[in-house]
C-alpha cells in the first residue's frame, strides 16, 4: 500500500490535474477460489461469469447481495477463482451470500498458511518476501513476463537489458526437502557443502 502509493505519486506526469487518494480503508477483499468457484459465484449474481464472458485476468463490476463488487478473475493459489473487492459496508452480506451458496459444495474459509502453501507450489512470488525493489525480473525468475524480445518500450527496459547482458549475481529458486517432517517458515539459511549460499525467502508445508 505505502510502496504503491509512493511509486504512483512519483510517476504522475507533471502538469496533470490529478489527485491521488488512498481508499484502502473503504474496501474489503474476499477471495473465492477452488474448482467450484464459478458455480458458487453464479448462484449469487445475475452477471454472466462463464469463461467466455469473464476470461482469466479480466475485471468486471457485478452485483452480489445488494453490493456492487469489483470482481477480478485471478487468485493467489493458481486455481479458478475471483478476488472480490467489496465496499466495506457490504462485505458481511457478500460473505454470507457466498457461504450460503457454497454450503452444498463444501465451502470453507481458508487460512493464510494454506494459501501460502498453494501459492508456493504454483510458483507465485510474494512481494516483500520473495521479491523486493532490490531484485530485477530476471533474478526473480520473471523474465518471461517482460518483453525484451519485442520493441515495446517500458520503464526500466534499459536497466534490464544491461542486466541481461551479464551473469546473474543471484537467482530465486524453488527447493523441496527430503524429510516431510521438517517444517520451514522462511528466512532459514541455505547451506551448500556446509557453506552458506543463500536463504529461504518464504516456505510452507505442501
Amino acid at each position: 500500500r505505502t510502496h504503491d502509493f509512493d511509486w504512483i505519486a512519483r510517476n504522475i506526469p507533471a502538469g496533470l490535474d490529478t489527485r491521488l487518494t488512498d481508499v484502502t480503508e473503504d474496501w474489503s477483499t474476499l477471495v473465492l477460489m477452488g474448482p467450484r468457484a464459478r458455480e458458487i459465484l453464479a448462484a449469487v449474481t445475475h452477471a454472466d461469469v462463464s469463461n467466455a464472458a469473464f476470461p482469466f485476468a479480466s475485471l468486471r463490476e457485478i452485483p452480489i447481495a445488494g453490493a456492487t463488487v469489483r470482481a477480478l478473475r485471478i487468485t493467489y493459489v493458481g486455481e479458478l477463482g475471483w478476488e472480490l473487492h467489496v465496499p466495506k459496508a457490504g462485505a458481511a452480506a457478500v460473505f454470507d451470500a457466498l457461504m450460503a451458496a457454497g454450503a452444498a459444495h463444501g465451502i470453507a474459509p481458508a487460512g493464510y498458511r494454506a494459501i501460502e502453501t498453494l501459492r508456493l507450489e504454483k510458483g507465485y512470488r510474494a512481494w516483500g518476501a520473495d521479491i523486493t525493489a532490490n531484485d530485477n525480473p530476471l533474478e526473480a525468475g520473471l523474465g518471461f513476463a517482460v518483453k525484451l524480445k519485442s520493441d515495446v518500450p517500458f520503464l526500466g527496459r534499459a536497466a534490464l537489458e544491461e542486466a541481461a547482458a551479464r551473469p546473474l549475481p543471484k537467482r530465486l529458486m524453488a527447493f523441496t526437502v527430503a524429510d516431510p517432517g521438517i517444517l520451514l517458515a522462511g528466512r532459514e539459511t541455505i547451506l551448500r557443502d556446509g557453506l552458506p549460499v543463500g536463504y529461504l525467502a518464504s516456505a510452507g508445508w505442501g
